[in-house]
């Protein structure tokens, strides 16, 4: 059995199966998927369909998803662990923008979206590139998701802060073999 995950609390309304909460605790845990196989005595294969399955149901696209809404979630509860260990705690107190983004460029999660920062969930990346600079930001993310490979742009844009010069790492996220989103990291690096 995983480390205590309170799957239950976070995800009680999700109408998850049994088998499904079980492979929901060995995620929040930090299990690989050929962990969760041996632990579960199952085939990769049927875990990664497990995986697969369970993302749909909780409507998310990876695992950092699950730690975001898990950490989302928990804010206001207490008593709450809170230090670098803590994947909540890191997104928090992380400088740079952290964002999850879908296969088609959607915001999905956003670290600062609650400090002032607009509302960026639910709109597309590009919608907060200046235009001149899209091009260049859509070539980026259709790279990561075709080689799975991570690459990097600067590009500008309106913040918080007014028009300013963002450096942003586009990371793949995988499910098995599959790119199944992005996890951007985009720092300011000064004025446009």
């Amino acid at each position: 059995m995983p480390a205590s995950t309170n799957t239950t609390g976070v995800f009680v309304n999700e109408g998850l199966t049994p088998r499904q909460r079980e492979v929901l605790d060995h995620l929040l845990a930090g299990l690989a998927e050929k962990e969760i196989a041996a632990r579960m005595c199952l085939s990769p294969h049927t875990v990664h369909n497990h995986v697969r399955a369970l993302y749909r149901a909780l409507n998310v696209s990876s695992r950092f998803e699950l730690f975001a809404r898990r950490a989302a979630a928990t804010r206001s509860d207490a008593p709450r662990r809170s230090g670098p260990t803590d994947p909540g705690f890191i997104l928090e107190h992380a400088p740079d923008l952290i964002m999850s983004v879908d296969r088609e460029g959607r915001i999905t999660y956003a670290n600062h979206s609650d400090d002032g920062t607009p509302d960026l969930v639910g709109t597309m990346m590009l919608d907060w590139v200046d235009v001149p600079e899209q091009e260049l930001v859509r070539k980026a993310i259709i790279q990561v998701i075709e080689s799975g490979s991570p690459c990097d742009f600067c590009a500008s844009g309106t913040g918080t802060e007014g028009h300013r010069r963002y450096h942003t790492v586009l990371q793949p996220v995988r499910t098995g073999s599959e790119v199944t989103g992005i996890i951007a990291s985009a720092r300011d690096v000064g004025p446009a």
